[in-house]
């Protein structure tokens, strides 16, 4: 998708693989994979997939056990979809 220059459907699909890599039990990866969807997204104008990445990495933060840092990415997201 990126060789054709289709930034939105790119950050969904990065998306949605890091929902998968965490659903697998391979958390490890999936930050890596939000961060990449959430740049994408951000490059291409996409306030909605950037909320979107942004709600999941609190959530994974929540569950790492970073409930601080959960409260800002989430402000954050709630920021960027407004």
């Amino acid at each position: 998708m990126q060789e054709i220059g289709h930034r939105h459907g790119l950050a969904q699909t990065l998306h949605m693989l890091a929902h998968v890599d965490t659903m697998s039990g391979n958390a490890g990866v999936a930050p890596a994979l939000f961060r990449e969807a959430l740049t994408t997204a951000r490059e291409a104008g996409n306030r909605r997939r950037q909320a979107f990445a942004l709600w999941t990495v609190a959530m994974l933060a929540v569950t790492d056990g970073e409930p601080e840092r959960a409260v800002r990415v989430d402000a954050a997201a709630s920021a960027v979809a407004e």
